[in-house]
């Protein structure tokens, strides 16, 4: 006898009960492998991050742990679609145990109907993931790089040397030095910091140079103004140089202290861009393959939750004895297989060796269209 149809409809009974299946096993799977992880990495530096610099200072125990507890959302990205296939694999595994698949089949439910809670619930973390990296970029990433550098450099407060950066119209600026703030906390008293500007720029037919020994930023790491010392701009002609005192930046060269450490970060962390980071280096630099990748990257990589999906939960609805196992094997290798394919196209991305969209759409389009195969052929 066939399911009544009520009991079909989108969110019913039967939609809940999967889903808070699911819920259950994506918190168990989440602490798992992102506790897992801190507990490792933490293992691993902890010697390393307390150990006293040359000055004899160590950063303490509190400035660990400040970072690693910034550190988790981020974490939570780079793992959050295998979390979602684990939780899904756990929670088919208990509806096999407990033989409910066996039971809605035989009720004359379709395994994709049984099983689309799961899709719905991992296209949700899909825009979760999304909006997550733009709010903790915008909102703790600053400080989180900071003290991760801190950290790693055993230093009281970070300091980057020789810093170049383009500003809104994409001209290049060359710093000395720029100093973010306080390591332990850069959005506490102490401003950001920069020596040694040089810049060039050519206005209205003429050639105008832009020095000063130091900036000083007012306001917070995006909106404000620099206030400088030993600022000037020198217009340069076949005739003469025109000498005009600066004390503050406002409209000549447009840059705040988060475009500066955003361009550090794209040049040796760009996987940690968000994507209104890598948007704003794109359009400063048109030509960088790098950000037009990311760009792409940032966009299909949270579709990874409901590709794996697709590939690992076919090999797991095999309902002949002892191939459940053999399934599960085979669902985790291909997805292994996916996260090796996303790697090597992403990096030859990076590279400019493989088109930027293609670099980041390709895993997803062959995965997703052989997990759509697959699914279609289980049985039901």
């Amino acid at each position: 006898m066939k399911m009544p149809r009520r009991r079909l409809a989108l969110f019913g009974i039967l939609d809940r009960y999967v889903a808070k299946l699911f819920l259950s096993a994506y918190l168990v799977a989440l602490m798992m492998i992102v506790g897992l992880y801190l507990v490792v990495d933490l293992a691993s530096n902890l010697d390393d991050y307390l150990r006293p610099n040359d000055q004899g200072t160590s950063p303490g125990i509190l400035a660990v742990a400040r970072y690693y507890t910034l550190h988790v959302p981020f974490l939570y990205l780079s793992v959050a679609p295998f979390v979602t296939l684990m939780a899904a694999l756990f929670t088919v595994a208990k509806l096999q145990k407990a033989r409910e698949v066996i039971a809605a089949l035989s009720a004359g439910m379709s395994v994709r109907r049984l099983l689309l809670p799961l899709f719905v619930s991992a296209a949700l973390i899909a825009v979760f993931m999304a909006g997550l990296r733009e709010v903790a970029t915008e909102s703790i990433g600053f400080e989180r790089d900071a003290l991760r550098y801190s950290l790693d450099k055993h230093l009281a407060e970070v300091e980057i040397e020789t810093m170049r950066v383009k500003d809104v119209q994409g001209e290049m600026i060359q710093l000395g030095s720029f100093r973010p703030g306080i390591g332990v906390d850069p959005r506490g008293v102490e401003p950001s910091v920069f020596h040694d500007l040089d810049a060039i720029r050519f206005i209205d037919g003429n050639w105008f140079h832009f020095v000063a020994e130091r900036g000083r930023w007012i306001g917070d790491h995006r909106v404000g103004h620099w206030e400088l010392e030993g600022g000037y701009q020198e217009r340069v002609s076949d005739e003469d140089r025109i000498r005009t005192p600066l004390v503050q930046l406002d409209g000549q060269l447009e840059f705040s202290p988060r475009d500066v450490w955003s361009a550090w970060k794209g040049r040796g962390n760009a996987l940690e861009l968000s994507l209104r980071e890598a948007r704003s280096l794109s359009r400063r630099d048109p030509d960088n393959v790098q950000y037009q990748t990311l760009m792409n990257y940032l966009v299909t990589f949270p579709l990874a939750n409901l590709v794996l999906l697709l590939v690992g939960l076919p090999f797991l609805m095999q309902f002949e004895r002892g191939r459940g196992t053999e399934g599960l094997v085979a669902g985790f290798l291909l997805c292994v297989v996916y996260f090796a394919a996303d790697f090597v196209t992403l990096n030859l991305g990076l590279q400019g060796h493989l088109d930027p969209l293609l670099a980041s759409a390709l895993p997803p389009l062959f995965f997703g269209s052989l997990g759509l195969v697959l699914f279609g052929s289980i049985r039901t």
